[in-house]
């Protein structure tokens, strides 16, 4: 077994290595130590190796090499994928994402204020806007007046005497002194009797000054036991005891079930985790390019918000117009006029001191007319004018329905008893009527 034994030699020899970076009129030359090894059998004759530099083999002269060392246009190596992780790489540094923020942090910002849709929104804050509905009513003020002595105002004046607290008050305080009762009024005694009988506090003085009669001993069986009871359930007392005996007895070795759960506790611990990582694994990790990490990154691009926006940012800042003769459009301009509060405003002002029912004349308003005829109707004057009229004259009896009834029956009933005579003269009666 000692003939099969196998070693190690060790040769030394220097190798002189020139390399050329991208850099012109550069040349760095580096000298590097390299040792090789060679395994001989226990028969085979050799001289053991001296740490150090070893000599070469008698006849050879010293290996020295010369390599010439350029780097590589990566641009031929460029594949699709790493293209990709460059572009990633990019799109997820911190020191890309800042670079705008810094180039732009102490330059104003610029807004584009000339784009149809701020043009939109500050109409509408126009449209919206308090000063200028105030500044439309103090023009329309020099234009319209009301007339304080219309009923509607003077209606709202006396509806807000009425419910004012100040003028309620004043009227109290008025004839306050009018109706408060005498001392000895019965109404008032009643009442003074009444809040004794329900003060609170002639109640608790009774029961104080009974209370000493009915209250219990405080030497009870019933007392004792609660005050037992409050002393076995008190943490002083249980704290207390706890204490005396810490100093008289030792803790003992914790058992294996105790050990156990502490290794289980530890293992399940977030903070041993969070250590374990930030000693073991932070900085020491190297991605390894493979499918799913692929898949996911083309995921997040897909998903990325960046991704999303770009499109819409790089149209932000163009300038378009919006097409507005289309009649979908004028329906909804028409309807934004009809439903605008400045155009309401308006026509209420310009019709603010008209009345509907004084757009037409009186003799072409059917509302007018049916007022005036129901007005005739109920009215006491009209109901009277005839009865005025013939107040002091006389009445000819023959003029009466009742007597021309009377006359044409008797015509009538003569005719037919004797058809040949001739018909007598009536007679007519005047009565005066006093």
């Amino acid at each position: 077994m000692a003939d099969d034994e196998e070693y190690e030699e060790v040769v030394e020899y220097y190798t002189e290595e020139t390399v050329y970076e991208e850099v012109p009129g550069e040349t760095i030359t580096e000298i590097y130590e390299t040792t090789t090894t060679k395994t001989i059998s226990d028969h085979e004759q050799s001289q053991p190796s001296k740490p150090g530099l070893a000599q070469p083999e008698p006849g050879k002269p010293a290996e020295r090499k010369k390599v010439i060392r350029k780097k590589v246009d990566s641009s031929k190596f460029m594949t699709p994928y790493i293209a990709h992780s460059r572009k990633m790489q990019d799109l997820f540094s911190i020191n890309k994402y800042k670079e705008n923020y810094e180039k732009g942090k102490g330059q104003p910002s610029t807004i584009t204020t000339d784009t149809p849709e701020h043009r939109r929104i500050k109409k509408v804050q126009d449209q919206l806007s308090e000063v200028k509905y105030r500044m439309d009513g103090d023009i329309a003020k020099t234009i319209c007046h009301v007339d304080e002595k219309a009923k509607d105002i003077e209606h709202a004046k006396k509806v807000s005497q009425q419910v004012s607290k100040v003028l309620y008050k004043q009227n109290w305080e008025d004839n306050k002194d009018k109706y408060l009762l005498p001392p000895d009024a019965p109404e008032l005694v009643h009442a003074i009797k009444n809040t004794a009988l329900f003060s609170k506090k002639l109640y608790t003085e009774e029961w104080d000054a009974d209370k000493s009669l009915f209250y219990p001993y405080n030497d009870s069986p019933e007392l004792r036991r609660v005050a037992q009871a409050q002393k076995a359930l008190s943490d002083i007392s249980y704290k207390k005891g706890h204490i005396e005996q810490q100093t008289h007895f030792t803790s003992l070795a914790d058992p294996p079930d105790i050990i156990f759960a502490k290794k289980v506790n530890d293992q399940a611990s977030k903070l041993k985790y969070r250590q374990d990582y930030e000693n073991k694994v932070k900085g020491k990790w190297s991605e390894t390019p493979c499918f799913e990490i692929a898949a996911a990154r083309i995921n997040a691009d897909n998903f990325s918000t960046r991704k999303y926006h770009e499109s819409f940012e790089n149209m932000k800042d163009q300038i378009y117009f919006m097409q507005t003769e289309t009649p979908e459009y004028k329906v909804n301009k028409q309807a934004g006029v009809a439903a605008s509060k400045v155009k309401y405003k308006e026509n209420y002002e310009k019709n603010k001191g008209k009345a509907d029912y004084n757009v037409l004349p009186a003799s072409e308003n059917p509302l007018l007319r049916q007022m005036m005829a129901a007005g005739n109707t109920l009215s006491d004057k009209r109901y009277k004018e005839n009865y005025e009229k013939t107040k002091a004259k006389s009445i000819n009896y023959c003029e009466t329905p009742k007597f021309q009834l009377d006359a044409v029956l008797q015509k009538f009933s003569s005719d037919v008893s004797n058809p040949m005579t001739t018909p007598v003269k009536e007679k007519t009666h005047h009565f005066t009527n006093n």
